[in-house]
């Protein structure tokens, strides 16, 4: 994936990324010692080549996002990229639902499914998916239980 490949969510935090880390000074080999990553990691992120994953945000927050929630805001909106086009309308509707309703005949709902579960659907499939696409879309699927996390409202399972 080139950078104009990427979409824009991915873009703006690469872009936020190297700002910031310019701004404090620091290489991106030694951003990625803060975060537990290597400055190749660093360097795609801020050229757009591999979005971040949640985890490297919350890491990003806590280095350089200066208190601002710059790289938490994010985190949604880098999920909400890593799903299917065709599912990224749903997803944004389920988060707000209060009431759900879902029939499968042979498949475990995607809610209910375990990281396993999902890896194996998702890995399953034909054509084969890279192993990183496959983890991306896993991490995707399972942050969906989010949901049953809510304090208010309280999502009605049906």
């Amino acid at each position: 994936m080139t950078r104009t490949e990427a979409s824009g969510t991915t873009q703006l935090v690469a872009a936020m990324t190297k700002a910031l880390r310019e701004q404090q000074e620091l290489t991106q080999e030694e951003l990625g010692k803060q975060i537990g990553y290597t400055g190749s990691a660093v360097s795609a992120v801020e050229t757009g080549v591999q979005p971040p994953s949640d985890k490297m945000l919350v890491k990003l927050e806590e280095a350089i996002g200066g208190g601002l929630g710059i790289f938490e805001k994010a985190r949604r909106l880098v999920l909400l990229d890593k799903y299917p086009a065709q599912f990224k309308n749903f997803a944004l509707v389920e988060q707000d639902a209060v009431s759900l309703s879902s029939y499968q005949t042979f498949v475990v709902d995607g809610l209910f499914q375990t990281p396993e579960y999902a890896r194996a659907l998702i890995g399953g499939g034909f054509p084969k998916l890279p192993e990183e696409k496959v983890e991306e879309l896993v991490e995707a699927r399972v942050a969906r239980r989010a949901l049953f996390d809510r304090a208010e409202p309280t999502a009605m399972i049906e």
